[in-house]
């Protein structure tokens, strides 16, 4: 094997691994953004249980005998 084709062979090795060392990269990123859009969504979540909660109470307080079927879906 010559010295040029030792080179080559060289270079196709240090790109070869840059490529999968980005890969691995661009791997951990998108598992981090879903990781956080999950989050997201939970919080979100959780607020609107939280609003929905509080709502129910305040409608529960205001009335005089407590809740009925009708006032608990409306």
């Amino acid at each position: 094997m010559g010295a040029e084709q030792i080179f080559i062979l060289a270079c196709l090795a240090q790109v070869s691994g840059l490529c999968w060392i980005m890969e691995r990269k661009e791997k951990r990123i998108q598992a981090s953004i879903k990781k956080a859009e999950k989050r997201r969504k939970e919080h979100l979540h959780d607020y609107y249980c939280t609003q929905e909660a509080e709502r129910l109470y305040n409608k529960f307080k205001r009335s005089e005998g407590g809740l009925d079927n009708e006032q608990i879906s409306a």
